[in-house]
């Protein structure tokens, strides 16, 4: 149960950070454009299929990276150099971009509560640990004072 509460607690964190730094120009005004695949890898161990990609905006080239999130372009790891994605940029700010939908990626109070919520079971276990813990010293204390 330890182990489970602590990957939720991680997860949640992870979430409410990611949100919390999701570029605002980027959520708030994005251009789609495409996107020219430079490499495809596995992100992190037991990840999920990405890709590096690059863009021209105003004859200046940007790079990012995705999973693609909500977006459907099938297998990824199967997109060779070169391919072309969509791409979500700032208009205000060409180098921030995503290979996502910001509407989806961007906070709102109910996605913060969402996410913190799975913050919750650690806390709350490491309070009845703590509770029974000391339940248990006070009633041996109590047996010593009898005895």
């Amino acid at each position: 149960m330890w182990i489970v509460a602590a990957i939720a607690f991680v997860s949640s964190v992870w979430s409410v950070v990611a949100m919390a730094t999701f570029p605002s120009a980027l959520a708030r005004d994005p251009v789609r454009a495409n996107g020219e695949v430079t490499s495809t890898f596995i992100n992190g161990f037991g990840g999920d299929p990405a890709v590096n990609y690059r863009y021209a905006v105003n004859n200046h080239v940007y790079s990012g990276w995705g999973t693609g999130d909500g977006i459907n372009h099938g297998n990824l790891l199967s997109l060779k150099r070169g391919a072309l994605i969509t791409i979500r940029y700032a208009r205000t700010d060409p180098s921030k971009s995503c290979f996502c939908d910001p509407a989806a990626e961007s906070a709102s109070v109910g996605r913060y509560a969402f996410a913190s919520a799975f913050a919750l079971p650690l806390p709350l276990l490491g309070a009845r640990y703590v509770r029974r813990r000391r339940n248990r010293k006070d009633s041996a204390s109590r047996k010593t004072r009898t005895s």
